[in-house]
Formats: structure tokens, sequence, C-alpha cells
């Protein structure tokens, strides 16, 4: 979840309605990766094994677009290497994360062409996709070294979504976001409080098997006013829309019917009510008074440093900041571990849905007049070791993505003398990356998540009922899709379907 994400975003995310008519006009096993895409139909000609990292003949500039903060300063950080390596003059060029994507679609849109490279979230590639050149048109040996130059195979299954849309390669991860359940490890194990907890509510708790009701129960236990210490604490403000659908999918939601693309259809609007109703309950019940009006670092610092929460639903880094000495209180570190997101129901077992943004890639334009020289940025941020170094260096704000992120040696500074949690850390994302549902990836994906973001915060500030939430948000997203073309958007959405969720087991 940049710094990991921008309260700027919040006064201009009305921006992308007006963009998006521009854009109409119990375990589980991991699926199987999905097929290689098809290789281009002409024969590719001939390249050397090491053609990516060989560097350009002249000095040639590429200008990235990335939004300010954080990455503005990781990715940058590397321009005198890449120069170095590759010949090639790494131009960052920050926005505020409030103006990135109007600022990235009118400049593809309409070919201007003034950022070779950019970064965004991949919900985004539906909206961009057309304006973006497919790397395997880039690569003289066409996807099939894309495949090898980003080590595609490393990449985590539950992941190869965000770098393919329609078949192509159109993308690479830099980032990766998958909720997590973070909790007080010393409360969650000790036998008094489960003793108790017991007599009280009639069944123990297992913090890595909760449903989303459970977790209310756990919350509300461990709410103890007289000691400033609460049960949990979420987002009220910006990315308050995150929230809600960590409840609604993990709740089994989803988000459209599949033969009309109806809204919110059957079943579907009784669990956004739900999940509405859950979301407001806990902040009321189980969150510190002033938890309406938190925003991603108040919560966030809640567990990390505050000592106030036993609960923390959020990204990866939220762990690796409390458990590193420099930045955790005595109390976090190696003693803030994570399990999955709290779940449903599903065969008497519990079914974990996880929200799976999929952090940020770096897509090329396809009016670059240096496409050869962006290509090669791509791959040198794909590399192995210096993207392990990246995810567990806490100034990057960065998440694990890949499979050989997931070693615990990777993160042994933040375990020391508690191997056990780096582990704990390690099965947990690969499971939830597994479960995770992805973001929305249609046209208007950003319309939708502003509309849920909106009526969230409205909702979590308890100005509106559930139900008043759940038909707004039921009314604006069959707008949307009227809008943009009720038909192409089924069609689209069926993809959707078919190759992103389908392949996950997350449909229906």
């Amino acid at each position: 979840m940049t710094r990991k994400h921008h309260s700027l975003l919040a006064a201009a995310l009305v921006l992308l309605v007006a963009l998006g008519l521009l854009a109409g006009c119990g375990q589980s096993v991991a699926p199987a990766p999905p097929a290689a895409p098809a290789a281009s139909e002409a024969k590719a000609p001939a390249a050397s094994e090491d053609w990516a990292k060989k560097p350009m003949d002249k000095l040639t500039t590429v200008v990235l677009s990335v939004e300010s903060g954080a990455q503005e300063k990781t990715l940058g950080s590397f321009a005198q290497e890449i120069k170095d390596k590759l010949n090639i003059d790494l131009k960052v060029v920050a926005h505020p994360f409030s103006e990135q994507y109007e600022i990235q679609y009118l400049d593809l849109s309409s070919g201007a062409g003034q950022y070779d490279v950019l970064s965004y979230w991949p919900m985004y590639t539906a909206d961009f996709y057309q304006f973006l050149a497919p790397l395997g048109e880039i690569a003289p040996g066409g996807d099939e070294q894309v495949g090898k130059d980003i080590d595609f195979g490393d990449v985590q299954n539950g992941y190869k979504w965000a770098y393919m849309y329609k078949g192509k390669f159109y993308s690479v991860q830099y980032d990766g976001d998958i909720k997590l359940l973070h909790y007080r490890h010393d409360l969650a194990t000790d036998p008094k409080e489960h003793e108790a907890f017991k007599a009280k509510y009639g069944y123990d708790f297992d913090v890595n098997n909760l449903t989303w009701d459970q977790y209310l129960d756990v919350a509300e236990f461990f709410t103890r006013p007289d000691k400033d210490f609460y049960g949990t604490a979420e987002i009220a403000g910006f990315l308050a829309g995150f929230v809600f659908k960590d409840r609604f999918l993990g709740m089994g939601g989803q988000w459209f019917s599949e033969d009309k693309m109806n809204a919110l259809d059957g079943q579907n609007y009784d669990i956004c009510v739900a999940a509405i109703k859950n979301g407001q309950e806990t902040f009321d019940k189980a969150s510190p008074p002033e938890a309406h009006s938190f925003e991603f670092e108040d919560a966030r610092n809640q567990i990390i440093v505050h000592d106030r929460a036993f609960f923390l639903p959020q990204w990866p880094d939220v762990w690796k900041w409390a458990n590193d000495p420099k930045l955790g209180s005595k109390t976090a570190v190696n003693n803030v571990a994570v399990a999955e997101m709290p779940g449903f129901l599903k065969d008497g077992k519990v079914g974990h849905r996880p929200e799976e943004n999929g952090g940020r890639v770096l897509s090329i334009s396809k009016a670059s007049q240096a496409k050869e020289a962006a290509y090669k940025v791509l791959v040198f941020f794909q590399d192995k070791a210096r993207t392990k170094g990246l995810v567990y260096n806490n100034d990057t704000w960065l998440d694990p993505w890949r499979k050989s992120h997931l070693e615990p040696a990777a993160a042994a500074h933040l375990c020391q003398g508690a191997e056990w949690n780096c582990q704990l850390y390690m099965d947990v994302i690969k499971q939830s990356t597994i479960d995770g549902y992805p973001a929305l990836q249609i046209p208007g994906a950003g319309r939708y998540h502003e509309v849920t973001e909106r009526w969230a915060k409205k909702a979590f500030a308890n100005q509106v009922t559930p139900e008043e939430t759940c038909t707004g948000i039921q009314k604006e997203f069959n707008e949307i899709t009227d809008e943009i073309g009720r038909d192409s958007q089924l069609k689209e959405y069926q993809y959707y379907i078919n190759e992103v969720l389908k392949p996950k087991n997350l449909w229906p």
C-alpha cells in the first residue's frame, strides 16, 4: 500500500470519472501458471542472450513517469548505475499522486510521448494498453525472450495477471501488494486470553482462520479503553475503499453478474450490506475513538509504534516496519506477526480471498522513441538480487512479489532471535497471493474504484447506512457501465473472469 500512497489523491479522485469517459469513447493448492503467450507470427530475429543487458551504442535518454515520494527516490537512485552499465540516461519525472493518472492518460492517448516508461497501478492497464508497446514487439526474441529477460517463472503465480493483458506482456511489476492481517503474537498465544475469550463467546479463536464476524468478535474482546488498547486499527480516510473491498471480496462478493454485468446483483448486494455493517461496527466498537478519521499512517502506527492495537489489516510493509528495531516499538519488534485476512465459510472451512491490488508496474509508451533503452530499464528493475534487496529495505515501501523474495534469509535482519516470524511472514504472503482476489482490470477500473472509495469514506464516518452505501455503489457502477457501453464492458468483464479469476478459482 508512496510513501506507500499519498493522501493527495483524495482531493482529485473525481478526475478519474472524466478520464474514464475518454477511455470508453483451509490451504488451497496453487493454480498452474498460465500458458505462455503465443509467439509472434513472424520468425523473430536472433538475439544474443545478454541483449537486454548490453549498453546502448549511444547515450540514450529514457524518461520515467512516477508518483512523487518513495518510488520516485527509489527508482531515481539507480540513475548513475543505469548510465554506467547500460549507457542510458534515466530521467525520473514525478507527479503528485492526485494528478498522476490524468497526466499519464493524456500523454498516452494524445501520442505525445513525453514519457518512455510509466509507473502505475496495474488496474489501469485496461485503460492504457492500447497506447502501450507490447514488450514482445520490442525484444528481438519476442515473448519467449521477454519471459527469460524478466525471469517470469520467478514471479509468484498469483501476480502473473499484473504482467499481462489479453495474452501479451505489457508490464513488469516492481511492487507487490496483498493485504495481510497483522496481530500481536504475545496476546494471540496467551492461554489466559483464549480461556477468557471462550468463556465470553462460546468458541476459541484462531487468528489464521477467522471469518469477518469472528474478526469483529476478537477485536471487540481485545478492546480495553481503560488501558488505551483496542482491537484493531483501520483506514477511514483516503484508501478506505480498500477497507471495504477487504470485506466485500473477503465475504465472497463479486462486483457484477456474468451474464448482464449488473452491479451488486442478487446476493452480492446482501454481501455488500454485510461488509459495510461489519466495517462500521469495527470502527464503532473495536477501534480507538479517533479512528473514524484515521488515514493510512495513523492506522499503521497504532501497532508499529503506539502499542494500541491487537489487529492491523494492511499491506506487507507493516510487518517489516514493526519488526525493524529502528522503526518499531520494543513491544512490536519480534512480536508483530501475520495471518491471512479474514474470510467466509465455504464447504465448512474458512475461505480466504484477500484483496490483491498488485502494487505497481512499469510499462513502455507506444509513442516512445527509445523503446529498446526503455525495455532495458525495465529488465534492470527485474533483477532478482536487486529487487530482493529493495523489498526488504524499509526506505522503499516496496513489497515482495517474486518467489525468490520469499526466502527467510532475505529478511533475517528483521527476525533476529525470532526466526519463526520470518518463516511465518513468507508462508502467509505465499498463500495469500495464491488466494488473493486481483484488482478489477477492465476499462474504467479507476472510475469504479473512485465510487467505492467515496462511499466507503462516508459509510465509515457513519454518514450513510449500509443500505444507502450499497444502493449508491450499485447505481453508480451501472451508470458507468452504460456510459462506457454495456455490451463492450460485458465482454471485457467476461475476459477478466475467464483469464484472471477462474485460473485462481475465484469464480463463481
